[in-house]
């Protein structure tokens, strides 16, 4: 039976997925860690249910914690590191702990997370309509890029688990948000948008492909009869990307972060120091007028320069896994939980292509997100676990609800028997 205090948690860690997008999230955390504080005060158990990226997550920790002893700058270093627990347990634990009580909690959580997608992309239009400047909410172009990018297969999938005015409206919501994107000119940003993108329509049904691309061809025209005076401006944006001289600042911080790394092998410099160590290593090639960097534009470069080889191995393989797990999450479900499934795997997808060019993960919200992705991927990870050791198929309470969009996705298959679900086709 689930408590009052733990039915506050739920709501706590959906409203942490509602304020990602805006940047808010961090109150949303602060609610989960204030209901924690009244769990241990009553002696509940704050531990979660085991799932399998419990001990790669568990080695990237030790190993980032053990930098901190050799690092230039220990203070920093342990201070980032002790936000990176925080980081886990706010985001990732929180997750896995309430979707083990309730099944239908990742649902919630995407839904949850969408509807603060959308509210943050017309706060982003609204803002370049006013100001003229790429699309905003306070935290950086850059930022809200990621979040869009984050939101966008969310919105998709929800538009495609849903009939009538549920594809209606989580559609319209998905095409808000993708000129959201858009408007960001945040080069990075698009990348992921695109590569999220695919990766969700790889996984659906070829007419709910059709459909979606349809519907993709629909934003792009209104957005280009709607966004007349900024194309100019977009498409120069667009052309720079694989401009080398456009993009020698990018270049010299990634040249950079790898003599950091080589100077440094084993075990880096510490996480959180690289805006310290950059000065030191800069390249005249980096002009922007600025002091130092706080990141190296891509997300494994930096952890190779501040975590070494033990911190890159340990990530990599952690990021390696989740991946492997979702895609096996997809696979292994049918109906509503396979297309939540694509929706978070996708939205993981988009976010490290995008961290690729970028470091935004690196600031506490939108890492929040990040690891709350993880956490989702996680929970349907132990379900498939369970599920196997039971020797039975992988059911969810939503499989029953998807509409006439979903007729031809494949059922669960345990043992080399194919199990037929309500609206389901036995292949």
């Amino acid at each position: 039976m689930i408590t009052r205090l733990e039915r506050l948690e739920h709501a706590a860690v959906l409203a942490t997925g509602l304020l990602l997008a805006a940047g808010f999230a961090a109150a949303g955390a602060g609610s989960v860690f204030l209901v924690w504080l009244a769990l241990a005060a009553r002696r509940r158990p704050l531990l979660w249910d085991r799932t399998p990226l419990d001990l790669p997550i568990l080695l990237f920790v030790a190993t980032v914690a053990f930098s901190v002893l050799v690092s230039p700058f220990p203070g920093m270093a342990a201070g980032s590191t002790a936000l990176l627990g925080v980081l886990i347990c706010l985001g990732y634990g929180a997750v896995v702990r309430s979707a083990a009580r309730k099944p239908d909690f990742p649902m919630r959580m995407v839904e949850a997370m969408a509807a603060g997608t959308v509210a943050g992309a017309v706060w982003g239009i609204v803002n370049h309509r006013v100001t003229g400047m790429p699309a905003d909410t306070g935290g950086g172009y850059n930022a809200l890029g990621t979040m869009l990018v984050l939101g966008l297969p969310l919105l998709l999938a929800l538009a495609v688990r849903l009939r009538g005015w549920g594809f209606l409206i989580f559609g319209a919501g998905a095409a808000v948000t993708a000129i959201g994107l858009v408007l960001t000119f945040a080069r990075g940003a698009w990348l992921g948008g695109l590569a999220g993108l695919a990766v969700f329509l790889a996984c659906v049904p070829r007419p709910t492909r059709l459909l979606l691309l349809a519907l993709l061809v629909l934003v792009l025209v209104a957005g280009q009869i709607g966004l007349n005076g900024a194309a100019a401006s977009l498409e120069q944006r667009g052309e720079s990307i694989l401009d080398l001289a456009t993009n020698r600042d990018r270049i010299a911080m990634w040249k950079a972060a790898f003599q950091i790394f080589r100077d440094h092998p084993l075990m880096g410099t510490g996480l959180g120091t690289f805006s310290l160590v950059y000065p030191r290593y800069r390249l005249p090639e980096d002009s922007e007028p600025v002091p130092t960097r706080p990141f190296a534009h891509n997300i494994f470069l930096n952890m190779a320069a501040e975590g070494g080889l033990l911190g890159l191995l340990t990530f990599a393989g952690l990021i390696t896994l989740t991946l492997g797990w979702g895609f096996r999450w997809i696979r292994q479900t049918s109906g509503a939980e396979r297309v939540t499934a694509a929706g978070v795997v996708a939205a993981l997808v988009g976010v490290l292509v995008h961290q690729q060019v970028d470091g935004t993960v690196m600031r506490f919200h939108i890492g929040l997100g990040m690891w709350m992705l993880l956490g989702m991927i996680a929970a349907g990870a132990a379900r498939l676990r369970r599920g196997r050791r039971e020797g039975q198929a992988v059911r969810h309470p939503q499989d029953d609800i998807e509409g006439d969009l979903l007729p031809d996705l494949p059922v669960a298959h345990r043992h080399g028997e194919a199990v037929a679900s309500k609206g389901h086709r036995v292949v």
